[in-house]
């Protein structure tokens, strides 16, 4: 993997980018034939490692093991096969449970709840990582109690519950802080302050003051169509994470307001889209019979009667778990008897109607 992961261009830095604005894309270069070469190297590690995977679970090597599953994961995802990564991780935590391997257990746990959360399965990163936290926690492993709770926050934040977020955040805080942990203390801090932004009691964000004088310097750099004033002051706003969208979108209606072409014209160079547009839908598909396999996997072995549902479809704004809705056509199986058409509330559709829900996840 690390082979295949060479061949690719870094992603655009979280520094370059506003909480709340959408950049204009900036596309990365990358031949078919670079493509094709990194999608060869991904698809040769992921059959190398599944063979090894094999070999150490056969050979009892619990943290070779886990080493192996992990470049089995990456290169599922490398691949852009997503689902196979969660079924790679989820059936080697089934396995890793029933020996009892606590340590390999808490790591297979995290590797499962970061690939849930890039499926945006919120529900089943979260139940991962608490998961997680508590064989940390009986492990008497400080820094992953830590990681565990970071990662609580973030998802928590992102799924718009920011007061849950910041709970979990000021935990990590103060385990950081115990562990003497700088760049998690930094980490959480941030954490903490978008906490308290999304939450809507910025007063209490800790670097308030931080973030005003920066968002002053934002202002002056628009003023005076400073791109290294911009590109600092957006540093600084990031990393304190002590504003909100308000604050920015407040500074470039000012800014319009005294002269629209100009400074629309630096807002968009510096990569900030000042037209108005809707957010954007994210629809995924999961076909009936990966539906299925992941319910008899879960231990549901549902028979021919209530396999009602055809592909069921994801339906959410991006990047906002609140919304997420589950669209699923029910149909009586082609086995139901001629009674069964007769009834106005057939079993298998009502129960349907919940394995749609638990489809998406």
């Amino acid at each position: 993997m690390a082979d295949a992961k060479s061949m690719m261009p870094e992603g655009t830095s979280l520094s370059d980018a506003l909480v709340g604005f959408e950049g204009v894309s900036k596309p990365v270069m990358v031949s078919y034939d670079q493509r094709m070469n990194y999608r060869s190297k991904a698809a040769e590690a992921l059959n190398l490692s599944k063979d090894a995977l094999v070999a150490f679970r056969r050979a009892n090597d619990s943290e070779k093991k886990v080493r192996a599953l992990r470049v089995v994961v990456d290169a599922n995802m490398a691949l852009e096969k997503a689902f196979d990564a969660v079924m790679a991780a989820s059936d080697e935590l089934a396995m890793i449970k029933r020996t009892g391997d606590k340590k390999a257990q808490v790591t297979v746990a995290q590797m499962l709840s970061e690939v849930q959360a890039y499926r945006g399965d919120a529900g089943g990163a979260s139940q991962s990582l608490y998961e997680a936290l508590d064989l940390y926690r009986e492990l008497g492993d400080k820094a992953g109690e830590a990681k565990a709770l970071q990662g609580l926050a973030s998802l928590k934040m992102k799924g718009g519950r920011a007061k849950e977020g910041l709970s979990f955040a000021q935990q990590a805080l103060g385990m950081c802080q115990e562990l003497g942990d700088k760049t998690g203390e930094e980490n959480c801090q941030r954490m903490v302050n978008r906490g308290y932004a999304e939450s809507g009691q910025m007063e209490k964000a800790p670097s308030r003051a931080l973030a005003l004088t920066a968002l002053q310097d934002l202002a002056n750099s628009v003023e005076n169509k400073d791109r290294q004033g911009w590109s600092n002051a957006v540093a600084k706003l990031n990393d304190s994470s002590a504003y909100t969208t308000q604050d920015v979108q407040q500074i470039f209606g000012e800014a319009l307001k005294k002269d629209r072409r100009a400074a629309a014209a630096f807002l968009q160079s510096m990569g900030i889209r000042t037209t108005g547009h809707a957010p954007e839908m994210v629809i995924k598909e999961v076909t009936k019979v990966f539906s299925y396999i992941g319910f008899r996997v879960g231990g549901l072995g549902y028979g021919p009667r209530f396999q009602c549902m055809n592909p069921t479809h994801m339906l959410m704004t991006e990047g906002d778990f609140n919304t997420v809705h589950a669209v699923c056509a029910l149909k009586i199986s082609e086995e139901a008897d001629d009674w069964e058409r007769e009834l106005q509330y057939h079993p298998g559709i009502l129960d349907g109607m919940l394995q749609s829900q638990s489809a998406i996840g």
